[in-house]
């Protein structure tokens, strides 16, 4: 996709009943997550609002069946995060597919809906795979570029850490292979911009 068509997709945010704020939807590997598009200062630098799901050892990608146009996950509800919820969300950026499974979680089993998502790989807020800075989703926003394909996911880059692409390009560094970071420095927001 070139520069051009990047910057005009839209990162979509959207709302529920139940979440009053504008937040995305973030996909790491097989992980979904809704994360904050906007600096809210009760986030305290972190930009993670709930993960919807939990994938299981024998889980395959959620990369989309081939007779469909979007990535499917289990969708792991929690008091947060419900199906109903999500189904009114606005705009629309899921649809359950009918299909459940029960999975053992703890001492117990829970049945969890599989979900289709309505939103393209372009439409979510993406994270810089090298500086760790987020995307957001303020009018006229800039957003990343995808500069390589990492299986199923693509690696971002900040219109800054673009720039100096060569440079970085030739330091080895965790950011290529960036779902070897546990959640919390990864959700943890970088400072300095949008503050």
């Amino acid at each position: 996709m070139s520069t051009n068509d990047r910057t005009q997709t839209r990162l979509v945010s959207f709302s529920t009943p139940g979440i009053n704020i504008e937040v995305a939807l973030h996909r790491r590997c097989n992980r979904w997550y809704i994360v904050f598009p906007r600096a809210y200062g009760m986030a305290n630098g972190w930009k993670l609002f709930n993960p919807l799901n939990e994938p299981q050892a024998s889980d395959s990608s959620t990369a989309p069946p081939k007779q469909s146009l979007h990535h499917r996950f289990w969708l792991r509800e929690c008091p947060n995060v419900t199906l109903k919820d999500l189904l009114a969300a606005t705009p629309p950026i899921l649809k359950a597919t009918g299909t459940t499974r029960r999975v053992k979680v703890e001492d117990k089993e829970i049945e969890e809906p599989q979900v289709e998502v309505l939103l393209d790989e372009e439409q979510l807020c993406q994270r810089c795979a090298y500086c760790g800075c987020w995307e957001y989703s303020y009018a006229g926003e800039a957003r990343y570029e995808k500069i390589a394909p990492r299986g199923e996911d693509g690696i971002y880059w900040c219109g800054q850490c673009y720039k100096t692409a060569g440079f970085l390009n030739s330091n080895s560094a965790w950011w290529k292979n960036p779902s070897k970071v546990t959640d919390y420095p990864y959700f943890q927001h970088k400072m300095g911009r949008k503050w």
